[in-house]
């Protein structure tokens, strides 16, 4: 397809007043929402935080309702650049071995965004007093829409650029965690189906080549009588058609405040932190700064807040 765009339209754009390196960003951002196709994983720095999000299994673990609320955004000073909003709860159910919980997550990319509402079922065996394995499944929708009144190049009343294209569709996954009080390591396939949108096609199929598998685990030690440090990775695969390691070490002064760094191969560093406020609340921060050349400057910064709750008291008596 060739578009044309004359010299009159471009002049309107008033190009001499935008600076070089807001160009540079204008076209990086085009390159990668023109490739999108829905995004096939989710990534959040904080492992352990954020589990319940790509392991079904790990839905409705903690002593009454528990869950996190997740806000992570990238290039902030850059109009239409990436955005993360993630919601999970879950809850056991009482006298049974099973769980269950929701997940919500809805990302923006420019013209382009994507929500997912899932469902979660979990099925615990205890193995012994202080370990057990659980099995999950979920369910759900992926909606992914494009609104051409959000595109920032083109002439708005362009054909190429006219109509909202929206879709709903159906996928499912599954994950096995195994958890201890020391320990813990899982395995997920959250997406089995892979939802391909284009402008003019709309899929859903199972596809080897687009399967997104995470393996995770974490330990936790005390190294003294006041500081526990917790170490764990996670490795997707494939990532973008690479596998991706991360390796993540924490340290946790009093079971209030944490402190830690993670290394992401080929992409980024992170220096995480956060803070318990009360005996159910703890807010979260992460920071990461991308390693990878390929990348301007301006694209480094990645901010990511979180709020985890636990809140046991729902189901006592």
């Amino acid at each position: 397809m060739i578009i044309k765009v004359s010299y009159k339209k471009i002049k309107g754009l008033k190009i001499k007043k935008i600076l070089p390196i807001r160009i540079g960003c204008l076209l990086v951002l085009v390159l990668s929402v023109l490739n999108l196709k829905g995004q096939d994983y989710v990534k959040f720095s904080q492992i352990e935080t954020s589990l319940a999000f790509i392991n079904p299994a790990c839905n409705g673990l903690e002593e009454g309702l528990s869950g996190s609320i997740l806000y992570r955004t990238t290039w902030e000073s850059f109009a239409g650049a990436p955005k993360v909003g993630a919601f999970n709860a879950s809850i056991p159910i009482p006298k049974k071995q099973l769980g269950i919980g929701i997940s919500l997550v809805n990302s923006n990319l420019g013209p382009y965004s994507q929500v997912e509402a899932f469902w979660a079922t979990t099925y615990k065996v205890l193995i012994d007093s202080e370990s057990q394995i659980s099995f999950g499944l979920q369910f759900g929708v992926v909606s992914l829409q494009d609104d051409p009144l959000k595109r920032v190049l083109g002439n708005p009343n362009d054909p190429v650029y006219l109509g909202e294209t929206s879709y709903v569709l159906p996928n499912f996954g599954f994950g096995l965690h195994f958890y201890s009080s020391k320990h813990y390591i899982g395995f997920s396939i959250p997406k089995l189906i892979y939802n391909n949108v284009s402008r003019a096609i709309k899929s859903s199929k199972f596809d080897l080549n687009h399967l997104r598998c995470y393996l995770y685990g974490g330990v936790n030690f005390n190294a003294n009588e006041d500081i526990e440090v917790k170490p764990s990775f996670s490795l997707l695969y494939p990532s973008d058609s690479r596998t991706q390691f991360e390796f993540l070490v924490m340290g946790v002064y009093k079971d209030v405040f944490g402190i830690g760094f993670a290394w992401r191969t080929k992409e980024s560093l992170v220096f995480l932190t956060q803070i318990k406020i009360s005996e159910n609340l703890k807010l979260t921060f992460s920071y990461e700064s991308t390693v990878s050349t390929s990348r301007p400057t301006v694209f480094n910064k990645t901010n990511e807040f979180g709020l985890v709750f636990n809140l046991p008291q729902i189901l006592r008596k």
